[in-house]
């Protein structure tokens, strides 16, 4: 066990300009913004650091294509340089590792109307031959019910050496949610003379505490001579007091472990951070399972075997635990099949436990062609669609959404783009108001190489909508045309004046089953496009909603 504190540098900004002032702080005394008192930010030599963007490069097109969240191209490293949370705030958050001839650094975007529009609100770049390598992404709030208090932390791995991930360091870069004040970037560990730190996977408390959450950070540590994957470190930073970590560290002696997932749990006398990993040995790559206490083990690391079966490779495990309270007792861990490792014929799989002893193993998908498969769970399990998968190719994503013991229909090719081999798509599930939405991220090749940007979709969301001209002098809800219809309509709208506008769609019993429009508008009439190719045959309504007037329609969905 070590314990250890970190040097900061202060950052500030005039016109534009970065400038940086030395000042090293052991102080954790908390502001009321949740930032430790004297806590400032380091950046490396030639390092920069961008606050917002006026200009944001997306251009959303609800018919056909994917939302693109990021324009440009990356060269990817590690495969995990992606994530998506959402905040207690109900927004939407999606941080990248972008290393291209312009940039290299960590991006971070904002939704906060579920996806449809994104601006980017904090990155930070470094040198040409820096290299950020891998990331994970915590959004906690340090107040019960502050939403100005949101902290977003993205820990993530960092090289000097180009176009490798040799050497690489941990570090963190923590902001506030709405990209106000200053930020702070932090080198938490070095690894020893030929090691690098490879696949960081972070967990909160923060779900279920009601005080300043706490931080784990979980990585492999890989030998570059031997070219073996030894050893697991777990660092662990209690109520976000940033410049102190204590880390821990177990030893393998045979095989390897890589691929480190972790995730936060908790019980009536105790806290856990489990973390899912691959174990690869000469014989197969089987899954397990360790327990830790989440402030860090006392003694050995204890482990599950979650697949046992030597015939075949279990590789990149996900996992993901319901945050729920009083008790987390469900696990479930996502992953390739194969038969050989790197082969090509793998079936996306997942395991299942709600009692963290014995673990029951499902198929997502018997086609022998799925390369990749991510996992996702919501806390609010009142009804049996808690959890999400995707899996697939790198020709298409397929999604599931169900229980552990039901996860339903797929959903075929998903994505408008290619997935490239060298990054893996990411998921997420949440309840936001009255929906339930699904939500995917993912690099992606719009036609040939190399990657040509960051993409979003999701459930539950609008198609077009566009301002046509004429001056308007009354509000007026349109009958959607045509009607009925399979699968778009347009529906037209009209406001006389700025202002909230919802536009909501509803099944026959009254639930909301998707999110038109959701947004401040100027004045003018507006033309959606809906796309209904995921809902049933049936009646449907469309509300709006537009300061005091209300108006309701009826439509028909035929197939």
């Amino acid at each position: 066990m070590k314990i250890f504190i970190i040097s900061f540098l202060f950052v500030f900004s005039v016109a534009g300009i970065v400038f940086c002032q030395s000042e090293l702080t052991t102080d954790t005394k908390m502001d009321s913004k949740g930032i430790p008192a004297n806590t400032s930010f380091g950046l490396l030599p030639g390092e920069i650091e961008i606050i917002g963007n006026p200009n944001p490069p997306f251009n959303p097109d609800w018919m056909g294509t994917d939302i693109k969240v990021y324009d440009g191209t990356t060269t990817n490293i590690n495969k995990r340089e992606l994530d998506l949370k959402l905040g207690k705030d109900g927004n939407l958050y999606l941080a990248m590792c972008i290393n291209n001839t312009s940039f290299h650094g960590i991006r971070c975007y904002r939704s906060t109307n579920s996806g449809l529009n994104w601006t980017l609100i904090r990155s930070v770049s470094g040198t040409s031959n820096a290299w950020y390598t891998g990331l994970s992404m915590l959004v906690v709030r340090n107040h019960l019910t502050n939403n100005d208090s949101m902290r977003v932390l993205i820990f993530f791995t960092h090289t000097l050496t180009n176009n490798t991930n040799d050497d690489a360091t941990l570090r963190m870069f923590s902001f506030l949610g709405n990209g106000a004040g200053a930020s702070i970037l932090a080198t938490i560990d070095e690894p020893t003379t030929g090691k690098q730190y490879c696949w960081p996977s972070a967990v909160t408390d923060a779900a279920l505490v009601s005080i300043t959450p706490s931080v784990g950070v979980a990585l492999i540590e890989y030998d570059n001579n031997s070219g073996n994957f030894y050893r697991i470190k777990y660092f662990f930073m209690p109520f976000l007091s940033y410049n102190v970590w204590t880390e821990y560290s177990a030893y393998m002696i045979l095989g390897g472990l890589n691929w480190p997932s972790a995730a936060f749990a908790s019980f009536t006398n105790t806290t856990i951070t489990y973390i899912a990993t691959e174990f690869r040995n000469n014989n197969a790559s089987q899954i397990r399972l360790y327990g830790i206490n989440f402030s860090g083990p006392s003694g050995d690391w204890s482990y599950d075997a979650v697949t046992t079966n030597t015939s075949y490779h279990c590789i990149e495990p996900v996992l993901t635990i319901p945050q729920t309270k009083p008790a987390c007792n469900e696990a479930i861990i996502s992953y390739i099949r194969t038969t050989t490792y790197g082969a090509t014929d793998g079936v996306a799989c997942y395991s299942y436990t709600n009692n963290h002893s014995t673990y029951t193993q499902y198929t997502l998908s018997n086609s022998q062609s799925s390369r990749f498969t991510w996992i996702a769970s919501d806390s609010s399990r009142a009804t049996n669609d808690y959890c999400l998968a995707i899996y697939g190719d790198f020709d298409s994503l397929n999604v599931k959404r169900g229980s552990p013991l039901n996860m339903g229909t797929q959903y075929s090719d998903r994505t408008n783009n290619y997935i490239p081999s060298s990054a893996r798509p990411v998921c997420a599930i949440y309840k936001n108001g009255s929906m339930k939405r699904s939500a995917f991220a993912y690099f992606g090749v719009e036609s040939g190489n190399p990657i040509t940007g960051v993409y979003f979709d999701s459930e539950n969301l609008p198609t077009n909508v566009k301002n046509t001209e004429g001056s308007v002098y009354s509000y007026e809800l349109s009958q959607n045309y045509p009607n009925p219809f399979n699968p778009v309509t347009y529906i037209n709208y009209s406001i006389p004046k700025s202002g909230f506008v919802k536009l909501s769609v509803f099944d026959i019993l009254g639930k909301e089953v998707a999110t038109l429009v959701n947004s401040n508008k100027p004045e003018g009439s507006y033309e959606v496009i809906f796309d209904a190719s995921r809902l049933s045959s049936g009646v449907y309504f469309y509300k709006i909603t537009a300061g005091e007037y209300i108006e309701v329609k009826k439509m028909s969905v035929i197939k």
